[in-house]
């Protein structure tokens, strides 16, 4: 079956289009309130997750980087896949953080390919709650060569005990990779 389309040579002279413009228009303002409903939120939260620093790293080096979580919450789990650039990185290995104890941790899945991580997590098992800083989880990276990734969160989401969402700040990091020359 063919798709059948209508097309207008010239607007109508009775402006049948003007009710149409005053549609969109109600539909921007309303877009543009619900925008302003969320920078509002946004302003309001108080959980954020930070990458830990590790400074300039060497080609062939491997190192850790973890991922903190900081300000006020009521964590009972959270989620999140993970993206780098591959060029620059090989994810090596993932490492449970110390904040949830008792909790079901899954490393999720490494693709070096597409410098991705997905499916990382940890639940609480049973009642309780984490409201104090602390990591999340260890990222254990080798360098592949010089240059500079992004190491960057991604489908990020923190619950507490009653699976409400937490809001959260997300800060991504960068690593540089470059050969350190001894002056000698």
């Amino acid at each position: 079956m063919r798709p059948t389309f209508v097309v207008f040579k010239s607007f109508p002279s009775f402006p049948l289009w003007l009710p149409l413009i005053c549609l969109l228009g109600c539909l921007i303002s309303l877009g543009t309130g619900s925008l302003e409903a969320q920078d509002d939120v946004q302003d309001n939260v108080e959980t954020t997750l930070i990458f830990s620093d590790v400074g300039t790293i060497t080609p062939g080096q491997t190192f850790n980087l973890d991922l903190t979580i900081e300000g006020k919450f009521n964590l009972a789990g959270w989620e999140t896949g993970i993206l780098f650039n591959p060029d620059i990185l090989e994810l090596v290995s993932v490492e449970e953080g110390d904040l949830l104890k008792n909790a079901l941790f899954q490393p999720g899945a490494i693709d070096n390919g597409a410098g991705s991580i997905t499916g990382l997590s940890s639940t609480l098992l049973g009642k309780g709650e984490a409201s104090t800083p602390g990591k999340l989880v260890t990222l254990n990276f080798k360098a592949r060569q010089e240059g500079k990734s992004f190491v960057r969160l991604d489908s990020t989401n923190l619950g507490d005990t009653e699976a409400k969402p937490i809001p959260v700040s997300i800060i991504d990091t960068e690593i540089t990779v470059e050969e350190v020359t001894v002056p000698g």
